[in-house]
């Protein structure tokens, strides 16, 4: 009967180990407690991940369009739970979804490009000032470093002077974010 259990130890012992490359062995005495010199190798794979909160909307209350127009309130932009590779950083862009905003009717206005930003105090990392471009083409917003949080407290957005719109009313642009690890 020793025999039979000593079997099934030692089987339970290699599929505990894993890929079988604990060699089995034998138990000769069961009556006390047995330490084996088998041991298991335990992984915690860590993805690289952030959270990352971004304003919803951002308006200006155009009431010359001559004039540069600085966006109703403040926004924020802010990367918490900043797990990174060594050596890398937290890299968030924005780009317009489209070159130019629509007006209500769905007619092109103003130029995506017309909208600029720069930033007040950033915490745990740097902001960039800029501008957007053409759709689809991120520009760079902030650069975090690993552990958060990063953020960007008094992110100030403009909407430059246009004198050649005509048209009241709402106009919109859809803006969309980009983060990535980078090696800076």
């Amino acid at each position: 009967m020793q025999r039979f259990v000593t079997r099934i130890i030692a089987a339970a012992t290699v599929f505990v180990g894993g890929s079988a490359a604990a060699a089995p062995e034998f138990i000769p005495d069961l009556a006390g407690p047995a330490v084996l010199a088998a041991q298991t190798q335990f992984r915690v794979h860590v993805k690289e991940q952030a959270r990352l909160e971004v304003p919803a909307l951002v308006e200006f209350d155009v009431v010359n369009v001559a004039q540069n127009t600085d966006q109703t309130g403040v926004s924020r932009v802010r990367a918490t739970a900043v797990v990174l590779a060594p050596n890398h950083k937290l890299k968030v862009q924005i780009a317009a979804a489209t070159a130019r905003f629509s007006d209500a009717a769905g007619a092109p206005s103003y130029l995506a490009s017309k909208v600029t930003w720069t930033h007040g105090a950033v915490t745990g990392g740097a902001g960039t000032a800029g501008a957007l471009a053409g759709a689809g083409e991120y520009q760079d917003l902030l650069l975090c470093d690993p552990g958060g949080p990063c953020e960007t407290a008094a992110l100030k957005f403009k909407l430059l002077a246009d004198p050649t719109q005509s048209v009241a009313g709402t106009h919109t642009l859809m803006g969309t974010y980009k983060v990535s690890s980078i090696i800076p």
